[in-house]
């Protein structure tokens, strides 16, 4: 039977497996940019973007809607943007980014990632929980 300390040793020494991180839950449009695409290509997905973002921002509540209307995600549109539970670490770099500094019900973008522009809302947020929280 290991001690009190012992197990104390090994509590601390993998706390991360104790813990929940801070968990994002988020909705996306995306505006694709091929990897071929030109400089003009590039600059007219992002002002399509930017355009969607304006519609975004003024009636959040219509973001489903928007992202059923126009994202080029065809995984997410018909669910309304929706990308699911998201964490640090696990979300590409720009997409975490925006995610981690967003409010609820926030609106922001456009983020650009490898597949183009993404116009991203937070949806809900959960904290995330030590073990001796």
């Amino acid at each position: 039977t290991p001690s009190d300390e012992a197990i104390k040793a090994y509590y601390e020494s993998h706390l991360n497996e104790f813990s929940s991180p801070e968990q994002r839950e988020l909705a996306h449009i995306l505006i694709r940019v091929p990897a071929d695409a030109g400089p003009a290509e590039a600059k007219a997905a992002e002002a399509k973007a930017e355009e969607i973002l304006k519609k975004a921002k003024a009636n959040p509540a219509g973001f489903a809607e928007l992202a059923k209307q126009f994202s080029q995600d065809a995984a997410t549109a018909s669910r309304g943007g929706n990308l699911g539970i998201v964490v640090r670490g696990k979300t590409p770099p720009a997409l975490e980014k925006a995610a981690f500094e967003l409010k609820s019900g926030e609106v922001a973008g456009p983020v650009q990632s490898t597949d183009g522009y993404h116009i991203v809302m937070l949806k809900s947020m959960k904290p995330g929980q030590g073990a001796g929280d």
